[in-house]
């Protein structure tokens, strides 16, 4: 199977200009611990993404509110990504060794879906 076949395409994602809140209130809502950031909705080039550890660690040294930080400063884009035509299982391996709820899958700079950690998709 392959990243296309196993991906979700009904996710959530952040844009650059959206306060970090708005990311931990997707990760608080569907319980993963990784939101994508894109550049735009319309583009949906992706930017990077924010994990609950970025986060925590961005918050708790700088003393600062979530609703005080932007998504585009924490949205790391040496992120794992995988393409739809990588092998879903081999895809879910590495992300389960990054300790990932999910990866980017990306095809041509654009984010198109989400590949779960450990499981199948819906």
């Amino acid at each position: 199977m392959t990243c296309r076949e196993a991906m979700r395409t009904d996710f959530d994602y952040c844009v650059g200009e959206e306060r970090l809140n708005d990311a931990l209130e997707i990760m608080s809502a569907t319980g993963g611990n990784i939101v994508p950031v894109v550049e735009t909705r319309d583009g949906m080039r992706l930017t990077g993404v924010i994990t609950a550890r970025q986060a925590a660690v961005r918050l708790g040294l700088a003393d600062l509110r979530p609703s005080e930080v932007m998504c585009r400063e924490l949205a790391d884009p040496r992120c794992a990504k995988v393409a739809p035509g990588d092998d879903a299982a081999t895809a879910r391996e590495a992300v389960g060794r990054t300790c990932a709820s999910a990866v980017p899958v990306v095809e041509n700079g654009k984010l198109v879906g989400l590949l779960l950690a450990g499981k199948p998709a819906d």
